[in-house]
């Protein structure tokens, strides 16, 4: 017998795949119509479909503001409320996005996950305080905290890792601390496998959340060492190290300034970043070229995807590529907010206008941020706020 949602007799698949089409701030509001659209709505499985759904378009954020990519001018309708709220002051890290949500840290010390299409923000309680140490009484100095955001592919549940390294101690000795959504709570970690690169890992300036697996590009810690990328599964709440492209790392060492290369300075020139359903890494050779890997099915395996030049935009002094988004490298001119887009396959490009370098709210969130961003209605469960 045919199931009915009893609203105009339409068939319950034809509503769900009319739903799936529809954004999330309508989908919100449509939960109001009745319960079984409500579960529908809420439903991991809706959820789930919708964020993958082709009418959920990829769209590309610079700055946290959106960019009208077709009509090359910022999206008014979205750009004033941005993607973050008036009231999350002085960011001083900002991780995501993971499956449409975000985590920020600000000058106060306070953690907070939001979901912008949602309108929700969730409050996460503080890190616990560490484990006195005999060598340092009841408290102790930390050299670097390194986090990462993201979510469990297995439960749904969002996760976020904290793990830190003593400012004083000559081996390094670290704690774990993971916070759960499900419990809303932080839990230190017993028995850490521990890996080199999570001894560097407050060096890190790329990081990415990908298919349940959060990504640090780790720089070198003494200068002249090498690269590497350290990841954290977010269901096994395991770290493993992989080494980049041999390739990459022959630029590198190849480089006859090398040697004399602070660690700070490499990183404006190696980034990591994500490429559809796979981590890429790019070495910008300054104003000359640019090369792209990508990381194959196997952590580890690396496949060389191309090299562009900088041919044809010569009027800017200086570009610097950013992220990659579609089939597309997005550089920065450094120039009056002049963004281009270029297609490796087509190696055609765009000049585009970027809204907003500075806001009033987000004065330390890094300038050069770029990612493509999909709405989701994953619920944090917390504070609903922007009517």
């Amino acid at each position: 017998m045919e199931q009915h949602n009893n609203i105009d007799g339409l068939p319950a698949d034809i509503c769900e795949e009319i739903l799936l089409m529809l954004p999330v701030k309508t989908l919100s509001r449509f939960k109001c119509v009745c319960k079984q659209w409500r579960d529908l709505i809420e439903s991991r499985s809706f959820t789930e479909r919708h964020y993958r759904h082709e009418s959920n378009e990829d769209r590309l954020f610079y700055n946290l503001f959106e960019i009208d990519v077709r009509g090359n001018l910022p999206s008014s309708s979205r750009s004033e409320e941005a993607l973050l709220f008036s009231y999350l002051d002085r960011v001083i890290h900002f991780m995501g996005p993971a499956n449409g949500l975000f985590c920020e840290i600000n000058s106060r010390g306070e953690i907070i996950m939001l979901n912008p299409a949602m309108r929700e923000i969730k409050a996460v309680p503080p890190l616990p305080p560490l484990p006195p140490l005999p060598w340092h009484g009841p408290t102790i100095q930390l050299r670097g905290l390194t986090f990462g955001f993201g979510l469990d592919p297995f439960t749904g549940d969002c996760k976020i890792v904290a793990f830190y390294r003593d400012l004083f101690n000559d081996d390094y000795k670290n704690f774990v601390c993971v916070y759960n959504s499900s419990s809303d709570s932080w839990k230190f970690k017993e028995g850490v496998e521990w890996v080199d690169s999570m001894k560097r890992s407050s060096w890190s300036e790329s990081e990415t959340f990908l298919n349940g697996v959060y990504y640090w590009l780790v720089l070198p810690f003494d200068d002249g060492g090498s690269f590497s990328i350290l990841a954290f599964d977010m269901r096994t709440e395991r770290f493993r190290e992989i080494q980049v492209p041999p390739g990459l790392q022959r630029l590198i060492i190849d480089d006859p300034d090398f040697a004399q290369t602070e660690s700070h300075m490499l990183a404006s020139q190696v980034k990591m970043v994500a490429n559809g359903d796979s981590i890429a890494l790019m070495w910008d050779e300054y104003d000359e070229w640019v090369d792209l890997w990508v990381m194959g099915e196997e952590q580890g395996s690396w496949i060389k995807y191309f090299r562009i030049t900088h041919i044809g935009y010569n009027q800017y002094k200086s570009i610097n590529p950013i992220c990659m988004w579609k089939n597309e490298v997005l550089f920065d001119t450094f120039k009056d907010s002049v963004l281009i887009l270029r297609d490796v396959s087509t190696h055609n490009f765009r000049i585009i206008k970027a809204p907003f370098k500075h806001h009033k709210y987000y004065s330390r969130v890094h300038v050069h941020s770029a990612f493509s961003y999909k709405e989701s209605l994953v619920s944090i469960k917390g504070l609903r706020v922007l009517s």
